[in-house]
């Protein structure tokens, strides 16, 4: 029994401390999304694979060295009156190739290689700043309804405080009944509010833990809910550091150097060999005259080798019927790509000035948020002081009420937005990193 008892001492320990809540701030949050984000590790892959390319493509520089063996196998064949014997013959040997020059298509062919694995480094940089910028939006709306939920308990708190003022004046008939059933079914909206709130909020919290690759049941305590706003200083709208931007410059550029793949397979190549073969077991059976003018059977086994080398040149005549159809449509593709690049680059340009409206007006609505909430406070207080100097109605300290709740909410929604613009500019720009 009592080995059963610390068995379950343990359990319900680890249990609650596999349900500790889990402290985030928004750094964090950013490392883990993309450490966790299967879309990053699919970009470091080809980056991988854009590296082996480039290396593959570097060998092309080097001698090629092909190894062959054959074993041969075949009926007797005359020959001049001498039976060739090939059954179980053997040639074996190995090629050295050297291209010397095939119309820039190795050189080519390396910067076309070298170009693809910038490209892939820069599509995992963008990769990156896609879940940067979409942790940061879960991050700050899940704190957004937290604070939320913050407001509607300060809220029912005060009505409850109302509710109990309204109480006493009824036990003593100053009050009427009809007061405390108006608090009551505010105080019932407050709650079904509430619940709307929690949900929300435990949507958002499921939505983070995915973003950070945890549990959906981690319980999430953000570190960072003090949302601070400062004024938005030196706003560039540049383009030079956006990825899509780079990958557009580098597409003409590829594009480019296909033109010039396509015109080196209608150029003259030259090549060297070197090679040297080996055979053995081939046979002949025939006859030969002797000294003194007979023929007598004789049997010949004839093994060795031969070495050649040999230069090559390779001129083509008719290439140039297809080949320079192939030229032309390489060229229409970078006109495509330069075309591509324009229209992008337009609406890319309207993206970042539509971001800076954004953080603009989001920095206005802050302020304009922040005057709405001092105004509210001062008018709940003033309305609640009068209420209970029986100087004002409870029309009125509930009207007050209202509006500093829709204040509050207004400067919660003002705050985080500001924050989401914030990432939105920085990603717009090509600025948003880890």
């Amino acid at each position: 029994m009592k080995h059963y008892i610390t068995l379950l001492s343990l359990f319900l320990s680890l249990t609650i401390y596999a349900q500790q809540p889990v402290s985030l701030s928004l750094a964090e949050c950013r490392r883990l999304a993309v450490a966790h984000n299967e879309k990053v590790k699919k970009s470091e892959n080809s980056l991988a694979v854009s590296e082996l390319q480039k290396q593959a493509a570097f060998t092309n520089y080097f001698p090629r060295v092909d190894l062959s063996a054959t074993s041969v196998f075949l009926q007797d064949q005359e020959i001049m009156g001498m039976t060739l014997k090939l059954r179980g013959a053997s040639i074996a040997g190995f090629s050295l190739t050297q291209p010397i020059y095939v119309g820039g298509k190795i050189y080519n062919g390396n910067k076309l290689a070298k170009l693809g694995m910038e490209a892939a480094e820069i599509q995992r940089q963008q990769t990156k700043a896609d879940v940067i910028a979409e942790a940061d939006n879960t991050y700050w709306t899940y704190i957004a309804v937290r604070e939320k939920q913050k407001m509607v308990e300060a809220y029912k708190t005060q009505l409850d405080s109302i509710y109990n003022i309204v109480k006493l004046s009824l036990d003593a008939e100053m009050g009427t009944e009809y007061e405390l059933i108006r608090i009551n079914a505010k105080r019932s909206e407050l709650e079904y509010q509430l619940q709307k709130v929690k949900n929300g909020i435990n949507l958002c919290r499921m939505n983070l833990c995915a973003i950070i690759g945890d549990s959906l049941s981690t319980q999430i305590i953000p570190s960072d809910t003090i949302v601070s706003v400062s004024a938005p200083t030196d706003m560039s709208n540049s383009l030079e550091n956006r990825p899509e931007m780079k990958l557009l410059e580098m597409n003409i550029a590829a594009k480019e150097l296909q033109v010039k793949m396509e015109r080196a397979d209608v150029l003259p190549t030259v090549g060297l060999q070197a090679a040297y073969n080996f055979f053995t077991n081939i046979k002949t059976e025939g006859y030969e005259q002797d000294e003194t003018g007979n023929y007598i059977p004789t049997t010949n086994n004839y093994s060795g080798g031969v070495g050649m080398v040999v230069a090559a040149a390779k001129i083509p005549l008719l290439n140039w019927l297809d080949g320079g159809k192939k030229i032309k449509i390489a060229k229409l593709e970078v006109e495509n790509a330069k075309l591509d690049k324009e229209q992008n680059e337009r609406l890319m340009s309207i993206q970042v000035q539509q971001a800076i409206l954004n953080v603009m007006d989001g920095y206005a609505m802050v302020e304009t948020a922040e005057l709405g909430l001092k105004q509210a406070d001062e008018n709940l207080r003033i309305m609640r002081l009068r209420y209970e100097n029986g100087m004002g109605t409870l029309t009125d300290l509930l009207d007050a009420q209202s509006q500093w709740q829709q204040a509050k909410t207004n400067n919660i929604e003002a705050k985080t937005q500001y924050r989401i613009y914030e990432t939105e500019y920085r990603h717009a720009v090509g600025e948003l990193e880890q």
